[in-house]
């Protein structure tokens, strides 16, 4: 597992785990170690004002002035870097972010307290899993209001 920590400063340090480049983004190495101590994760502060971080499932995800943005996942397996998930996935375009919560799925409340959820952000071929809609749910790579 992977653990992450906002400072008042406006800076992320993450830890732990890094098999998805989870903890550190800018690891080029085929397979990327272990972060055995808190590492500032580069170019977040500089992206705005962090209101909300949270660590699971091999990725992590902050809200930023009012967007989503996320490192690590299956698809980083490949590429490094910090998506723009507010800007690159259409169902959240438009909507205000509050908070985000990462584990099996992502979920985020929005402005108007209504929450959304993906069951998988990474395509990957995870095990269905429930995000609130009385069904169990696989590769859900769009975000889904539940309430």
């Amino acid at each position: 597992s992977h653990g992450c920590a906002l400072t008042e400063t406006n800076q992320v340090y993450c830890w732990g785990k890094n098999s998805n480049r989870q903890s550190d983004p800018t690891d080029l190495a085929t397979s990327p170690a272990p972060v055995p101590k808190a590492k500032l994760v580069a170019g977040i502060s500089g992206l705005g004002t962090i209101t909300d971080i949270s660590a699971g499932d091999g990725r992590t995800c902050v809200v930023i002035n009012s967007k989503l943005y996320c490192w690590g996942g299956a698809e980083y397996s490949i590429k490094t870097g910090i998506r723009s998930i507010s800007e690159e996935e259409p169902s959240l375009a438009g909507i205000s972010i509050k908070s985000v919560k990462v584990g099996a799925a992502t979920c985020i409340i929005d402005s108007y307290d209504d929450l959304y959820c993906s069951a998988d952000l990474d395509s990957g071929s995870y095990a269905p899993i429930q995000i609130g809609t009385g069904y169990l749910e696989k590769n859900i790579s769009k975000f889904i209001l539940i309430k």
